[in-house]
């Protein structure tokens, strides 16, 4: 050229390394050194067209992976912007990922040495994948359910760490050999065998995954489960009384629970336990495949003695059965549960009285008939309840006598045992009434009568024992009439 100094005008052959990249796989490679971290590194771009210089690069991050086409976001911590505008990085570490997987691009920046612009080079094929794993935090407190023949557990993710693939369940009390199972997945259920049925256990689960080197934490141990175990209210009873156990089960299943027994005089009836005898009684309940044994004594009853009084009877006779004389005589009888009264003991009974049962107290009607049944729970007087015989009859014949008054005449139509000693005469109505002592017939007189008015009369006669006997009754007429009205 002329007038002037020649000079090469700038070469422009394009971006051919960042084409490359485009096209070219391998050149970004991405792995993870722990959780949350994945380190990327690239091939450096060679800065092929003098009118530009690569300044730094552009790290772009997709979670979402359809043939690895993004979308993408630019990367965070560690590989921003701000921490990769150098031509010589050739690395950075992403921090603070989830979990999941993940694929990286690169581009480079290159600015225009005359223009002073800067533009964003193609970017590169993605990177391999990484996938991110935490190891998993304590595992959630697991749940127990008791079957007829095993207990189910079923465990669950904490609210940390990572997603669990594992988990392996352990009961307390420790067994021997120890006793445990193993659940795969996220949360799932496993049966827990060979547990001793008379034992509560609880249950606790540690966690692992692929990126675990040890197990997690044990959780919190479960509620108590434990095969059906058997009781009783109350533990202790008192054989052939209306006492009884009544069996109860706790724990178990809901599958049905049977009861059997051992023992002399042992009996149960669905969940009632009786006995007949002292002794120990040993209840069995069987549910499914496990069982629960319990031993209930029963004791011997407390004996307590009646004692029966005869309240006045004749006791005392000679060789020949004839009456000596008359006493009040006691016997007795001793038993620990509900038993018939022994028989009136009692053979000569006062006079003009025949025995009617026992009474609580000395001058109270009958509460117990003859060998009635008593519950002896406690020492008793029992007095003889003596009642009138029946056998004395008595009648009467009234009539007028003045216009005020009625002459009645009482008879002794059958005679009693006992003599009679008072006879009261009286009206049905009026309150009108006379008495007299005496053992045989004989009259009373009953004055104060309206002339004008007929009145009913009846004769009780009370014999020297205190029994008293009515005749029927029998009317007398007004004053002057023909006719009783």
């Amino acid at each position: 050229m002329s007038g002037g100094e020649a000079t090469d005008a700038p070469v422009v052959r394009g971006d051919t390394l960042g084409s490359d990249w485009a096209t070219t796989p391998g050149l970004v490679s991405a792995s993870s050194p722990g959780a949350g971290q994945v380190v990327v590194s690239w091939d450096k771009q060679v800065e092929e067209d003098p009118t530009e210089k690569v300044i730094g690069y552009v790290v772009q991050v997709t979670s979402i992976f359809v043939d690895h086409n993004g979308p993408w976001t630019g990367a965070s911590t560690g590989c921003a912007n701000s921490e990769t505008q150098s031509s010589t990085t050739k690395t950075c570490t992403v921090t603070g990922l989830a979990d999941g997987s993940y694929a990286f691009n690169v581009a480079a920046v290159r600015k225009n040495v005359l223009t002073k612009n800067t533009r964003t080079a193609v970017v590169s094929m993605a990177s391999n994948s990484v996938t991110l794993l935490s190891p998993p935090g304590i595992p959630a407190t697991p749940t127990v359910v008791v079957g007829d023949s095993m207990f189910t557990v079923t465990v669950a993710a904490g609210t940390t760490g990572g997603i669990p693939t594992s988990y392996t369940v352990t009961p307390t009390p420790a067994t021997t050999p120890p006793i445990t199972c193993t659940v795969t997945g996220a949360s799932a259920s496993c049966p827990v065998t060979g547990l001793a049925d008379s034992t509560a256990y609880t249950f606790t689960a540690t966690a692992k995954n692929a990126s675990s080197t040890e197990p997690s934490l044990p959780s919190a141990a479960s509620d108590k489960a434990q095969f059906v175990t058997v009781s009783g209210t109350p533990v202790t009873a008192v054989f052939g009384t209306q006492t009884q156990i009544s069996l109860t089960t706790t724990g178990g299943s809901s599958g049905a629970v049977t009861f059997t027994v051992t023992g002399t005089g042992c009996t149960v009836t669905g969940t009632s336990l009786k006995a007949t005898r002292a002794g120990t009684c040993t209840v069995t309940a069987t549910q499914g495949a496990h069982k629960s044994t319990a031993a209930f004594p029963f004791t011997a009853p407390a004996s307590h003695t009646v004692t029966f009084d005869s309240n006045g009877a004749q006791q005392n006779v000679d060789n020949r059965g004839n009456l000596i004389g008359t006493a009040n005589a006691t016997a007795s009888q001793t038993a620990s549960s509900t038993r018939a009264l022994t028989s009136n003991p009692f053979m000569y009974p006062p006079l003009g009285r025949v025995f009617s049962g026992w009474s609580t107290t000395p001058t109270g009607d009958r509460e117990y008939a003859d060998k009635a049944d008593y519950e002896f729970t406690a020492d008793k007087y029992l007095y003889a309840v003596w009642a009138c015989k029946s056998g004395p009859q008595l009648s009467l014949n009234a009539a007028r006598n003045s216009k005020r008054s009625v002459d009645a005449n009482y008879f002794i139509e059958v005679e009693g045992e006992v003599p009679f000693k008072t006879f009261t005469v009286s009206t049905t109505e009026g309150g009108y009434s006379g008495s007299k002592e005496s053992d045989f017939n004989g009259r009373i007189t009953i004055g104060g009568l309206n002339p004008n008015k007929g009145y009913d009369f009846f004769v009780t006669g009370t014999n020297r024992a205190g029994c008293s006997y009515t005749s029927p009754t029998n009317r007398a007429g007004a004053w002057g009439a023909t006719y009783a009205n």
